[in-house]
């Protein structure tokens, strides 16, 4: 027989776990492959159905998932424009933020993610917006 020590097994110190309290979550990335959209360079309204299914279903299958709102969805760059504008109606649809990233042409990329990450952006930007008002109605 031997012996454990049970006190120390699985415990933190309380500095530890402070520490760990203090520290901001991670924000976990989700991306989508190439290969689900490789086909979507062109959005036609043949295809247009079919690309609103998938970017549908890939959103819902996510927000499934999830638990907290430190995450977004990274869409492949071979998506055209037409299919970017398809995913931000998407996002607004689930009342998620999306914009794009990269220069235009084949390396943009569309990202999806909770307004509440952008908590201090849309501040400011509400700000800006109302003293851009204010000038107009002097």
């Amino acid at each position: 027989m031997y012996e454990t020590n049970n006190m120390t097994r699985g415990f933190k110190p309380a500095s530890q776990l402070e520490e760990a309290k203090s520290q901001k979550p991670q924000i976990q990335p989700i991306f989508i492959p190439r290969g689900i959209f490789e086909n979507f360079d062109k959005v036609t309204p043949e295809n247009q159905k079919f690309f609103e299914f998938l970017a549908y279903h890939i959103t819902v299958m996510t927000l499934e998932k999830q638990t907290n709102d430190f995450w977004y969805i990274e869409f492949p760059s071979c998506i055209a424009g037409e299919g970017r504008a398809i995913l931000h109606e998407v996002a607004h649809y689930f009342g998620l933020a999306c914009h794009s990233q990269g220069k235009s042409g084949h390396n943009r990329r569309s990202i999806m993610h909770p307004y509440s990450q952008l908590k201090d952006k849309l501040e400011s930007q509400r700000r800006d917006w109302e003293k851009e008002e204010a000038k107009y109605r002097k």
